[in-house]
């Protein structure tokens, strides 16, 4: 059976034939399956190598495939026709970007390293292509594919994430990864971390390294931004956490810094937390003077706050001290739903049972700027409030004036408000108004009819 070229071109040049064209390289035999993949090697070498190795040897494809092979950047003249003339002419075929991806993958499924190596250190190679070959790689492979890459003048930037799918640490002392974590503490501090933490090296830094654990600050933070991996950073933490010096030394060294890269206390306070760390009133107010951070901090701060207010009660915490001075951070629920009744939260009632000196402007700063506005009725809060601290209604009353609520008006169309739609906590009485401010009243308790003013919203509620 004879197959030509321009019968499986199309389909050998898509990944998405790949199967029907082994299929077919298995179905064959003898000759034919030979002469096939020959005809395949041509068209796409790595996947003429691919058929090849899955089928019973054939000693004349292999030869084949190695000639291909050793001689693929060799000039190839090409015949074509050339309608103007009438005549069959000859032209050196230009290798493209396919087939440089189609000879590198060959060369990774032949075994053929050397070839790999001398292209990548002289070519400059789309990082794409590079992590498709470290995937087919063992580590040996890998590390010597790394240590190509940070030879490479053109290719030592595509090092950063190769490695990470790969266990390198027995390679951790190899005198390769030492010279090339060397040089790109200098030239590239992302790929640093990476690099060292795949090996192992990460970990020990704070002890083993000249400048000790202020070499932390330099390779998490970074030279001009702030968190490069903030999922390596809780890695790093971690490996940290058996040792309390090295950790509290990290803490010390960042509240040093100015600016951005002070906020890298952000990280380390709610690492602390989350291992069972006591707050102490200097803590919060470390926290409170930090400033505002970056979105990506702030983004960080979102699972938090859904714990504190969803998951189990936290004993190592005041929840309206950490609220108030996380401020800079407050993760705003995206959406309120309107409570009506005694909607109820365990860890609501848990925080003002535990906490001894009520502060409330701190606690309705974290019910309504947290989704604890969510899970509790501000019926309940009241309630709470007044068993375990005596809170009385205009006490609270005041407070509120500084957190406006949104409301669905009795009488009238609408009244101001922050998060919360709903018709059961606050009425206007429209008939007293003096000025721009109207006469409010909270409604719906057992024994609260207390009155206050608030300015009128002219807005829309939705």
């Amino acid at each position: 059976m004879k197959i030509r070229k321009n019968q499986i071109r199309d389909k050998c040049q898509s990944d998405k034939y790949y199967a029907s064209i082994k299929y077919m390289a298995h179905s064959l035999r003898g000759k034919d399956r030979e002469n096939f993949i020959i005809t395949v090697c041509d068209l796409n070498i790595y996947l003429g190598c691919i058929c090849a190795l899955t089928c019973e040897k054939n000693a004349t494809v292999e030869e084949y495939i190695w000639k291909t092979l050793n001689n693929y950047f060799q000039p190839r003249k090409i015949k074509f026709y050339d309608k103007s003339s009438g005549i069959w002419k000859e032209n050196i075929k230009k290798l493209n970007s396919k087939d440089i991806t189609y000879y590198l993958l060959a060369c990774n499924v032949m075994g053929n390293m050397k070839a790999i190596k001398w292209y990548i250190y002289n070519h400059e190679v789309d990082k794409a292509i590079i992590i498709q070959l470290a995937k087919n790689m063992n580590e040996e492979q890998l590390v010597d594919l790394i240590y190509t890459l940070y030879r490479s003048s053109q290719n030592w930037d595509k090092i950063r994430g190769i490695g990470s799918t790969k266990s390198l640490f027995l390679y951790k002392n190899d005198s390769r990864i030492k010279k090339i974590l060397s040089g790109l503490w200098y030239k590239d501090r992302d790929a640093f971390i990476q690099l060292a933490y795949d090996t192992g090296w990460l970990g020990d830094l704070g002890k083993k390294a000249r400048k000790g654990n202020r070499i932390f600050i330099e390779c998490l933070v970074g030279a001009n931004k702030l968190l490069l991996t903030i999922e390596l950073i809780e890695e790093v933490l971690c490996d940290l956490e058996s040792d309390e010096s090295s950790y509290d030394t990290l803490l010390k060294l960042v509240l040093k810094e100015k600016g951005e890269r002070k906020q890298f206390a952000y990280i380390l306070y709610i690492q602390k937390i989350n291992n069972g760390y006591i707050m102490k009133a200097k803590d919060y107010v470390i926290l409170k003077g930090l400033g505002k951070p970056s979105q990506k901090i702030v983004n960080y701060f979102i699972p938090f706050f859904l714990d504190l207010v969803n998951g189990d009660f936290r004993t190592n915490i005041n929840l309206f001290e950490l609220g108030d001075a996380l401020s800079n951070v407050i993760v705003k629920p995206n959406k309120i739903t309107p409570k009506v009744g005694y909607a109820r939260n365990k860890n609501l009632n848990l925080a003002l049972k535990t906490t001894k000196n009520i502060d409330l402007k701190k606690v309705l700063f974290f019910y309504f700027n947290t989704t604890m506005s969510v899970k509790a009725s501000l019926d309940e809060l009241f309630r709470l409030l007044n068993m375990y601290h005596d809170v009385q209604p205009g006490e609270l009353i005041r407070k509120l004036q500084s957190f406006p609520i949104w409301v669905k008006a009795t009488g009238i169309e609408q009244g101001k408000s922050n998060n919360i739609t709903t018709e059961n906590y606050l009425k206007i009485e429209p008939q007293i108004e003096v000025g721009n401010v109207i006469l409010m009243s909270i409604v719906d308790y057992d024994y609260v009819l207390k009155e206050f003013v608030a300015k009128p919203y002219t807005g829309s509620i939705f």
